[in-house]
């Protein structure tokens, strides 16, 4: 699975660069919002983005994710932040909150929960079919 990391920190990007390469994962990372729809369209195979809400001063989190969905409609999103009151718990069915600070397993837990939420879209997805009419 080929995961994106949008955070302008840093020291943060690298620790969460750290950790999912350890767990297995294809890690691309970027500091804000254009660098990160740049990648997405160089890597539309990204089926993961791990976002910080206050990465890009133009856009939130949630609207950077709405922004990337165009080139990634098939990834599932992991919103971050410290402002606890900025994460909505209602989000799309493609979102999962993870409130900071976190460590890395509570990272690994919800990269495994969105993973495997994406998955189960993809396969209920493609199980519907057109409704045919018959002669």
């Amino acid at each position: 699975m080929h995961v994106l990391v949008v955070e302008n920190d840093l020291d943060t990007r690298d620790l969460l660069y750290k950790a999912l390469i350890d767990a297995g994962y294809e890690v691309s990372q970027a500091k804000g919002f254009s660098e990160a729809l740049q990648l997405s369209g160089q890597h539309p195979d990204i089926g993961l983005v791990v976002v910080d809400l206050h990465t890009c001063v133009r856009l939130s989190g949630v609207e950077m994710a709405g922004e990337m969905r165009q080139r990634l409609s098939n990834s599932h999103y992991i919103l971050t932040s410290s402002d606890w009151d900025a994460l909505d718990p209602t989000c799309p069915d493609d979102m999962t909150i993870l409130r900071k600070p976190y460590g890395r397993i509570e990272l690994l837990r919800a990269v495994c929960g969105g993973v495997a939420r994406r998955n189960e879209r993809r396969r209920f997805g493609a199980l519907k079919r057109p409704n045919r009419r018959r002669a």
